[in-house]
């Protein structure tokens, strides 16, 4: 009697996953497209290298994703793509159904669904100390815009009280923005620090560099990072469910798992 009602109690269990997995299934495009910046987001999403080549895709939000997409046999594929063309073909359901890696402002609020935050990173700012040998002393954002700021292309740093006329030049890479800042070309770049320790996964430690001065910009809240989908029907299912799934990881200790990997090796300053 009692092994009929355990076997009865698993074929309803299995019955109930198998549902949800069916379900789950019909979310989800046969082939789910997804984009992220060319200019890549150590330690978060970035290719490994061999010499003279870029190899395998990596880093958290990658992991991510596969915790997410791999135990359903759901079929996805991530391409690394101009950051400008990646938000215009997700919020116009082009090629792509989602980016990732992507902070929030009122445009992007405005033009995309999002997903909950599934990490956060802080915000230094950093200068060239032969060019600021007494240092950059910044108490407001109204301090910032007394220098000559270089940005990445795309990026959003209205979060800082910044307009895009407030930026003098932008950049497409970390390299060109830390030579514009040592070639007196420009005064300060604001960047998460988490980023740019993760740079040293790629070669171009930048920390590391003693010609670089950077301190923690005050009064600035941790910035958080979510998923962007298009203000469609199939947008607001994908949303839906990735919030499903990131709760899931979440309270399963698995973000957090995956951030200390990602993040313990490359991040310098301890917050």
């Amino acid at each position: 009697m009692y092994k009929l009602i355990i076997l009865m109690c698993l074929t309803c269990f299995y019955s109930l996953s198998n549902v949800t997995l069916a379900e789950e299934k019909q979310v989800l495009p046969s082939l789910l497209r997804i984009c992220d910046d060319d200019a890549e987001w150590p330690p978060f999403t970035y290719f490994s290298r061999i010499p003279g080549e870029k190899t395998k895709l990596k880093g958290y939000s990658v992991e991510v994703l596969a915790s997410i997409l791999k135990p359903i046999n759901q079929p996805y594929k991530i391409d690394m793509i101009n950051w400008n063309r990646c938000k215009y073909e997700v919020k116009n359901s082009k090629r792509y159904h989602m980016l990732i890696d992507a902070s929030l402002n009122k445009q992007r609020r405005n033009n995309f669904l999002h997903s909950n935050n599934y990490y956060d990173t802080h915000t230094y700012y950093f200068y060239a100390k032969a060019h600021h040998p007494n240092g950059i002393h910044i108490s407001s954002y109204k301090d910032l815009k007394q220098y000559r700021l270089v940005g990445m292309q795309g990026y959003n740093y209205s979060t800082y009280d910044l307009n895009d006329s407030d930026i003098s030049i932008y950049k497409n890479s970390q390299r060109k923005i830390f030579n514009m800042l040592l070639h007196n070309r420009a005064d300060l770049y604001l960047e998460r620090i988490e980023i740019i320790a993760g740079f040293a996964a790629l070669g171009e430690n930048f920390l590391a560099n003693n010609n670089i001065g950077y301190s923690p910009l005050p009064s600035t809240a941790p910035m958080s990072f979510h998923m962007l989908f298009p203000k469609t029907s199939q947008g607001k299912k994908l949303r839906d469910f990735f919030n499903h799934k990131l709760k899931q990881l979440k309270s399963e200790g698995i973000l957090e798992r995956l951030l200390n990997k990602y993040l313990e090796p490359t991040l310098i300053n301890k917050h």
